[in-house]
């Protein structure tokens, strides 16, 4: 379905000549790269919606992505399993918010903060089978993935001590998830 729209979208654009026939490749992969990204982003909007958790998935995505972005981890072998798996995901971590009690928010995120560090440290970048990396992406996206970590640790605890418990733990059920995946990548590149 990606696939047949960004081709479309493309067609079009190089049958009006805002595009060359030469480029259709390279454009028709962004294209799909976009779609699959805004049906991954309206997925979330409407699981914000369904669940009720505004706050929890706002927060979470924008700890996870930029993380995600530059550690990497495990891919999933076409954009649809992205999507569905992506989903189950986002919607675990809005039934994770709900189920686990807050007095725990400190020690789960203490425990991502630890082995995360760790990942940080000696693992990442974790690249995709289908993403090799250059020397210098691999240090590049390692210092910005230590620095985007940083960040998103001191925000989370900052966040903690103010009392914004749910907030502070969405930052951690995000990096519990990229762990995870990071795990995965680990395993699955073997």
């Amino acid at each position: 379905m990606v696939e047949r729209l960004a081709e479309a979208i493309i067609d079009l654009q190089i049958k009006k000549h805002y595009l060359e026939l030469k480029d259709r490749a390279m454009y028709c992969y962004a294209y799909k790269l976009l779609i699959g990204q805004a049906i991954n982003l309206l997925i979330a909007y409407l699981l914000m919606i369904l669940f009720r958790a505004y706050l929890v998935l706002l927060v979470y995505l924008i700890a996870y992505i930029p993380l995600r972005t530059y550690a990497g981890g495990h891919h999933a072998s076409s954009s649809n399993a992205c999507t569905v798996i992506s989903a189950g995901v986002l919607a675990l971590v809005c039934i994770a918010s709900d189920v686990i009690p807050a007095e725990l928010y400190l020690y789960i995120n203490a425990f991502s903060a630890i082995v995360g560090t760790w990942f940080m440290l000696w693992v990442v970048p974790v690249e995709a089978v289908n993403k090799p990396l250059e020397q210098a992406e691999r240090t590049l996206y390692r210092k910005r993935s230590m620095e985007i970590w940083i960040i998103e640790v001191t925000v989370w605890s900052i966040l903690y001590a103010l009392g914004f418990k749910t907030a502070s733990f969405s930052i951690g059920l995000a990096h519990l998830i990229e762990i995870l995946f990071l795990g995965l990548g680990i395993c699955m590149n073997k």
